[in-house]
């Protein structure tokens, strides 16, 4: 029969037990916020820088600020926000001492972007495709009214 191990377990990095076994940095403080080295990990940093970008991304590109592009242009912009933070991190420490889980996430949060900027229609082929879209639609409305004219001048009685 083998003993129980009694170790004692650590708190996680960062989170100190108080003696009344409450911990030191609750969820959204901001105190863990400020204590963070870089915060190209921290979500809410990110979505302060993305909060940022917001509004010059409505500058260049005018019809994402309609509703209906609200998810993407959020997922976007944090993902802008995230190649920004690991940018100013590699910056910082320099590109010789970075690990590579640092480019790889780099890589990543840019791959993310870019995907998202094609269908936001910010590249050039996703703003060629976004127009043809449109102006497809567009034809088939004005088919349809001129489909919805020529039938009230033939029957004029169903006005």
């Amino acid at each position: 029969m083998t003993a129980k191990r009694t170790t004692k377990r650590r708190p996680t990095k960062g989170i100190r037990q108080r003696p009344d076994g409450t911990r030191t940095f609750e969820p959204g403080n901001q105190v863990a916020a400020a204590t963070a080295t870089h915060g190209a990990r921290s979500p809410a940093q990110i979505a302060e820088r993305a909060l940022a970008l917001r509004s010059r991304l409505f500058e260049i590109a005018p019809w994402t600020a309609e509703e209906h592009y609200g998810f993407t242009v959020d997922l976007y912009l944090k993902a802008l926000a995230a190649v920004s933070k690991i940018d100013e991190h590699l910056e910082t420490i320099g590109m010789e001492k970075a690990s590579t889980r640092w480019f790889e996430q780099r890589t990543a949060a840019s791959n993310h972007a870019l995907k998202l900027s094609h269908e936001l229609g910010l590249t050039p082929q996703g703003h060629a495709k976004l127009k043809l879209t449109a102006t497809g639609a567009q034809l088939n409305l004005a088919a349809l009214a001129a489909a919805g004219k020529a039938a009230a001048e033939e029957n004029p009685s169903h006005d």
